[in-house]
């Protein structure tokens, strides 16, 4: 998960302006991206696709959504690789 360093936005200027400890240490929230592969049906990729092998196919439809929750302003963005295993790959012949 990207929890801290510069990273610039497409708006100019570090997106991130506190490491991860020092969120926690604040005692202030921590607010997580939401679910992405409700984002990617929305965007037209469907169920019956796999969502992570859209990384390599799509790999601008993930950067938007991912764009999309660090400009509502969420601190925490998650990878896109919640089915990335060997049992969902091979059901979508993508196991090697």
């Amino acid at each position: 998960m990207l929890l801290c360093g510069e990273v610039n936005h497409p708006g100019g200027g570090p997106l991130v302006t506190e490491t991860f400890r020092e969120r926690l240490a604040s005692g202030r929230s921590v607010l997580l991206d939401g679910a992405m592969g409700t984002q990617l049906y929305d965007l037209g990729i469907f169920i019956n696709q796999s969502f992570d092998h859209v990384n390599l196919t799509q790999s601008e439809m993930v950067s938007r959504v991912h764009r999309a929750y660090a400009e509502a302003g969420a601190d925490v963005i998650g990878t896109n690789t919640f089915g990335a295993n060997r049992a969902r790959l091979t059901h979508f012949g993508l196991e090697h």
